[in-house]
C-alpha cells in the first residue's frame, strides 16, 4: 500500500504529465495556423509544436536536474541564482528582442541566445521565492524585523519589479508581487505589519515605475475598455464621473462607452462553441483570426471549443489539485525552508492559472498572463517543469511516521 508521501508522488507526476501533453496538443492546433498565413518567420506547419516540444524535452531534463540535486544546493545557491536573473533582466535593455505587443508598443522582453528566445521575467519568479525562503529560514536566517523586510522588499521585490514595468509588462510586474508577498508572509512575516508599513511605499513605487514608463494611460485604457462590457450599469456610470472629476483625459473616459471589447466577446463565443463534448481536436474555427492570442493569453478558449467545457473543467481541476498537492508538501515537510519553496511554487502555478482562466471568462480585464504548461512560450514551459522538479524533491525528502507494528499483539 502507498504511503502519502507516495501518493503525493505520483498524482504530482500524472498531473505533471497530463498537462505538458495537452499543451502540446493545443499547440500543435494553434500554430499551425500561422503556417498558411504566410508568416515569414513560419517554414513549417510544424515550426510551433516542434519549438514547443523542445522546450518540453529540455524541461523535463531540467525536472530530472532538479529532482536529484540536493535541496540544500538551492537553498546554498539561492541568492547567486537570483542575482544571475537580475543581470538578465537588466540585459533585456541592451541586447533584448524587440516584438510588438497588442497595443503595437515595441517591447523588449526576451533574450535571444543561439536562435532561442529567453524571457528573464520568468525565471526571477522561482529565484525570488528561493531566496526570501532562504533569508527567513534555516540556522542562519536574519530576524524578520522591519529593517530586514524593508531589505528584502527593496532588492528583491522593488528591483526586479520596477525592471518589468520598464521592459514595459506590468502584468507580468503584478503577477511577481503577489507571489513574493505570499511568499515572505509564509516564511513568516506578520501580514499585518507587511500590510501597513510596506504596501504603501510600494504602491508608490509602483506609481512611479508606471509614469516613467508611460504605461499608466494603457493600463487605464484596458481596465475601461474591459469596464465597456458593463457600460449600462450605474456602477460604470459613477466611475466616469469620478474620472472626470479626478482628471483622466476624456478619450480613456469614453472607453467606458465605447470600449473596444473584441477580445473579451471573442473568447466568450469561443468558449461558447465548443459546448459540452467540443468540436474535436484539431477543429477548433475561432483561431484563424476569430480569436487574438489564442496560443498565449486566450489558449483557455481554445481548449473549451475543441475538447469541450467538460474537459476544461477538468482542467481547472486540475490546477486546483496541483496547488492543494503543492500545499501538501509544504505542510508534511520537516525542513522549513523546504516548506516555504513548495507553498511559493504552489502559488505562482496557481495564482498564474487562474488569472489567465479569469481572463478568459470574463472576470478580470485582459492582462496578457500565459497558462502554465499549455500556452505556447518555451521559457515558461522550462522553468514550470524545473519547479516540479523541485516539488519532486521536497516531497521525496518527507519522513513518514513509522508504521504501528501489532504482530505482539
Amino acid at each position: 500500500m502507498k504511503s502519502s508521501k507516495q501518493w503525493l508522488i505520483t498524482i504530482l507526476i500524472w498531473i505533471t504529465t497530463v498537462l505538458v501533453f495537452l499543451g502540446l496538443l493545443i499547440c500543435l492546433s494553434t500554430t499551425m495556423p500561422d503556417y498558411f498565413r504566410e508568416n515569414p518567420y513560419v517554414t513549417s506547419p510544424l515550426s510551433g509544436f516542434l519549438k514547443q516540444l523542445i522546450a518540453a524535452i529540455l524541461g523535463t531534463v531540467l525536472l530530472f536536474f532538479a529532482r536529484l540535486v540536493p535541496m540544500r544546493f538551492f537553498r546554498k545557491n539561492a541568492v547567486m541564482f537570483f542575482v544571475i536573473s537580475l543581470v538578465l533582466l537588466i540585459m533585456v535593455f541592451f541586447i533584448g528582442s524587440t516584438t510588438e505587443n497588442e497595443a503595437g508598443q515595441d517591447v523588449s522582453r526576451f533574450i535571444r541566445i543561439f536562435g532561442l528566445t529567453f524571457q528573464p521575467s520568468e525565471l526571477v519568479k522561482l529565484t525570488a521565492i528561493l531566496v526570501i525562503a532562504k533569508r527567513f529560514t534555516g540556522p542562519k536566517a536574519v530576524r524578520i524585523t522591519n529593517k530586514n523586510i524593508f531589505k528584502t522588499i527593496v532588492w528583491v521585490f522593488l528591483l526586479p519589479s520596477l525592471l518589468i514595468i520598464l521592459q514595459p509588462n506590468f502584468s507580468a510586474a503584478m503577477l511577481y508581487f503577489v507571489i513574493t508577498s505570499f511568499t515572505l508572509i509564509y516564511s513568516g512575516v506578520s501580514y499585518w505589519r507587511y500590510l501597513i508599513r510596506f504596501v504603501l511605499p510600494i504602491g508608490i513605487v509602483l506609481t512611479v515605475g508606471l509614469i516613467i514608463s508611460r504605461q499608466a494611460d494603457r493600463i487605464l485604457a484596458r481596465i475601461f475598455n474591459y469596464m465597456a462590457l458593463y457600460a449600462n450599469s450605474p456602477f460604470v456610470q459613477k466611475i466616469a464621473l469620478f474620472s472626470k472629476q479626478i482628471g483622466i483625459k476624456q478619450e480613456i473616459i469614453n472607453l467606458l462607452q465605447e470600449g473596444d471589447t473584441f477580445q473579451i466577446n471573442a473568447s466568450f463565443r469561443t468558449i461558447a462553441q465548443g459546448r459540452w463534448l467540443g468540436y474535436g481536436f484539431l477543429k477548433s474555427t475561432q483561431k484563424f483570426g476569430n480569436l487574438p492570442y489564442n496560443s498565449t493569453d486566450f489558449v483557455f478558449a481554445i481548449i473549451s471549443e475543441e475538447f469541450g467545457n467538460i474537459l476544461s473543467g477538468c482542467v481547472i481541476l486540475l490546477f486546483f489539485l496541483l496547488f492543494y498537492i503543492s500545499i501538501q508538501i509544504s505542510l508534511k515537510s520537516q525542513d522549513h525552508f523546504n516548506a516555504v519553496v513548495a507553498a511559493g511554487i504552489g502559488m505562482h502555478l496557481f495564482l498564474q492559472a487562474f488569472t489567465h482562466i479569469a481572463v478568459t471568462l470574463g472576470l478580470v480585464p485582459p492582462t496578457g498572463v500565459t497558462l502554465p504548461f499549455i500556452s505556447v512560450g518555451g521559457t515558461s514551459l522550462m522553468i514550470i517543469l524545473f519547479e516540479i522538479g523541485i516539488l519532486l524533491n521536497i516531497a521525496s525528502q518527507i519522513k513518514e511516521p513509522p508504521a504501528l507494528d501489532f504482530s505482539h499483539v
